[in-house]
């Protein structure tokens, strides 16, 4: 299924979950009927490091991805299929560096039920550990393959993307990364289906400053087709020692090219800081909820490592990536 296109007039960032039914009562948070089930653990070889969740597939399937595992140790993209009274695990792919490495975003899936996805890097040898892969996931005669759609090569061009992509019309492809760009600080991009392969567009550069910088999560996009993200630093420079909180932004399309708009600037002042989620449209209870980070810590602008990518796993930090 394409990526819904929806009314985006109200945005909301998923940090919580509030239940009110059965056996969840939401004015005294207790819990007595709730039961975890775990579909599947994790060994190593069969993947490791699921840091984005998954999306459903047909007949109660699941997909998603890994940043560590395989035989290369840089990551996967696995599959979950009822069986029996529990799941069964099955790796579609594993990364080897040259087609991307450390693949820590969702998945999205295409009309045609291919998965869609981005590596934060391996690809090219740019960027000291690689700039970064779009790839797509066919598949034929029950045989999953994988392909690289688009290699990125940093300087100017978009580099090292984070947030699962969104598929758009015509078969394009948008998506956020957080180096790369004119200023280096982060870039929206659009591949364009071209003949056998696509071509890329930057869509719009982070300035840095009080047009937000170093974006950590994915975009939305609504019917018209604008899209709506977040961004880690920058807006408010007065707060979070001069950084600034991260904002919540808008792209809209026009002719000349596509325009930021910053919806809200955050500024640690009991309205949290750093948002590291996409945004999500809500549609009638205008209630706004932000994914961020209540704890400031003083930013490092360095690109990332395959190190740093390990230790992002651990201390969930942008502020710690390594250039």
């Amino acid at each position: 299924m394409l990526q819904p296109q929806v009314n985006c007039k109200r945005l909301i960032m998923i940090t919580l979950v509030v239940c009110v039914a059965a056996g969840i009562s939401s004015s005294a948070q207790t819990v007595s009927t709730a039961k975890e089930t775990i579909l599947h653990s994790f060994g190593g070889p069969d993947g490791a490091g699921a840091l984005s969740g998954v999306i459903a597939g047909p007949n109660g399937s699941f997909f998603g991805t890994t940043v560590f595992g395989g035989p290369a140790g840089v990551g996967t993209v696995f599959e979950l299929t009822p069986h029996g009274s529990g799941y069964q695990e099955k790796v579609l792919h594993s990364f080897s560096g040259p087609d991307g490495s450390k693949p820590g975003a969702g998945l999205v899936a295409g009309p045609d039920g291919s998965l869609y996805g981005v590596t934060t890097v391996g690809g090219n040898g740019g960027c000291g550990f690689g700039c970064g892969t779009v790839f797509k996931l066919t598949k034929s005669n029950g045989v999953w393959e994988e392909s690289t759609i688009y290699f990125f090569h940093g300087s100017s061009d978009a580099s090292q993307p984070t947030g699962a992509p969104v598929l758009g019309k015509n078969g394009a492809v948008y998506g956020v990364t957080q180096f790369g760009g004119a200023s280096g600080q982060g870039a929206v991009f659009k591949l364009t289906p071209v003949g056998s392969g696509y071509k890329e567009s930057v869509l719009y550069s982070f300035p840095t400053g009080a047009g937000g910088y170093l974006p950590q999560a994915g975009l939305t996009m609504d019917s018209k087709g604008a899209l709506y993200g977040t961004t880690y630093y920058g807006g408010d420079t007065t707060a979070c020692d001069g950084a600034g909180c991260g904002l919540v932004f808008k792209l809209t399309p026009k002719k000349s090219g596509y325009v930021e708009s910053v919806l809200y600037r955050f500024t640690s002042n009991g309205d949290g800081a750093q948002p590291i989620a996409a945004p999500h449209c809500g549609q009638s209870d205008g209630h706004r909820l932000w994914h961020h980070r209540i704890r400031w810590q003083p930013p490092k602008r360095n690109r990332v490592s395959a190190d740093a990518v390990e230790q992002r796993i651990h201390r969930k930090n942008p502020a710690q990536l390594h250039r």
